[in-house]
């Protein structure tokens, strides 16, 4: 007799979503802590430099680490990589709490990178096997909001830890370990075999579909032709990601500095208003979670880069007055539009037996992108400042628009044949 679970339970979709969210340890909720961090270490060489990485080296990591997790994924099991990086992100990132060297911070700030990798390309993963359709849109689109409202809340918290001590922001790692009881006892490894089809998906274990017994007493068919990998859309989709994480992390890494320089911001008062940016963030992900299937997805990015764009433009011109945080807002928002988006989009766009791979890479073009953010943007704000470079930015993201117009039966043909 084959055991079956069923991915529809509430405690099933908890502990994925809950899953997901240790994936933001590895992000901007570090942000208001780097100043302090840079006075705990200020007698090092190229200190700013060396304090950036704290927040952005997790990034390079799990840009690094994530296809190879995906391989994993798809050669060991889902639940296997799940249960072991959440495990190390727990052990990683509170060490960095009790280091006495940058560079043991830095260490364990490398190693917490690795652990999100695996979180990631496993949780995402897994939704995209349990569930199909709509309700793979909503739970992505839902776990992308989720990440928003944890970072948005992990902001005011790391704000008011760095006040009270330079190290204290690294003890919410510890929140990895109430996750990882629910991963090992809820979760399970589905066994997905050639006679799964997408009516009858797999919901069990071991290889058990939905509609088993009515399967059984079907003559044996042939296996299927392997599904054709889509590389050109697959490549359209990563390099729009890379960009988008390039702008989105301008305003974590340097407002705290802007705001500080400007009208003498504390760290709280910094990541307060960067919640700002990923709470408009989280809710429009939310939100939009269930209509992206049903939604002309050319006319929705097009769309979201507009209305970044003019938030980024707001912000540039408003950061010291209240326009600040209405410019906030509507760059959360495009960027809560854009992201999911292309998430639902290359998790339908890939094949079954690659799905780790393809959304392993998917995570590592969205730190790729964290990583090069700093790398790119230094030049223009070492000549400019983060305001014009705000302001520059929001031009380039506005060049995006006519190049999705222009492309857009290309594009549209390439995601009908991945469909």
């Amino acid at each position: 007799m084959i055991k079956t679970r069923n991915p529809d339970s509430h405690i099933v979709k908890i502990t994925l979503l809950a899953a997901g969210l240790m994936a933001v340890l590895g992000g901007a909720p570090m942000a208001p802590a780097l100043p302090g961090i840079g006075d705990h270490f200020a007698g090092l060489d190229n200190i700013e430099t060396l304090t950036r990485l704290v927040l952005t080296l997790p990034a390079l990591l799990i840009a690094l680490t994530a296809t190879a997790a995906g391989v994993l994924v798809d050669r060991l099991g889902r639940l296997r990589v799940l249960i072991s990086s959440v495990a190390l992100a727990g052990i990683a990132g509170t060490s960095s709490f009790f280091a006495v060297t940058l560079g043991q911070v830095l260490a364990g700030r490398a190693l917490l990178g690795v652990g999100v990798a695996g979180i990631m390309t496993s949780g995402t993963t897994l939704i995209a096997d349990y569930y199909k359709g709509p309700e793979r849109a909503r739970l992505l689109g839902l776990q992308t909001g989720l990440m928003g409202i944890g970072g948005t809340v992990l902001l005011m918290v790391t704000g008011v830890l760095a006040d009270i001590r330079w190290n204290a922001p690294f003890l919410i790692h510890l929140a990895a370990f109430g996750v990882l009881p629910f991963a090992a006892l809820y979760l399970f490894e589905p066994q997905r075999q050639d006679r799964c089809t997408d009516d009858h998906p797999p919901v069990g274990e071991p290889g058990a579909c939905a509609g088993e017994a009515e399967i059984r007493e079907r003559p044996p068919s042939p296996p299927p032709a392997a599904e054709p990998v889509p590389y050109r859309l697959l490549a359209f989709i990563y390099l729009l990601v890379i960009f988008i994480q390039v702008n989105f992390y301008l305003v974590p890494l340097y407002l705290p500095y802007h705001l500080a320089d400007l009208v003498g911001a504390t760290a709280t008062r910094s990541g307060i208003a960067i919640s700002f940016l990923s709470l408009s963030f989280a809710l429009s992900s939310i939100f939009l979670g269930r209509t992206l299937a049903r939604r002309d997805r050319i006319a929705v990015l097009t769309g979201a880069f507009a209305v970044l764009a003019v938030g980024y433009g707001v912000v540039a011109l408003g950061a010291a007055t209240p326009w600040l945080y209405p410019g906030l807002v509507l760059g959360g928002i495009g960027l809560g539009i854009l992201v999911p988006s292309l998430y639902v989009w290359a998790a339908e766009a890939a094949p079954v037996a690659m799905r780790g791979r393809v959304l392993g890479g998917f995570t590592t073009t969205v730190f790729l992108g964290q990583f090069l953010s700093p790398v790119l943007s230094q030049p223009l704000i070492a000549a400019y400042e983060i305001g014009r470079t705000l302001l520059i930015a929001s031009g380039i993201i506005l060049l995006i628009i006519p190049v999705l117009f222009a492309g857009r039966r290309t594009l549209r043909q390439l995601g009908a044949a991945a469909g």
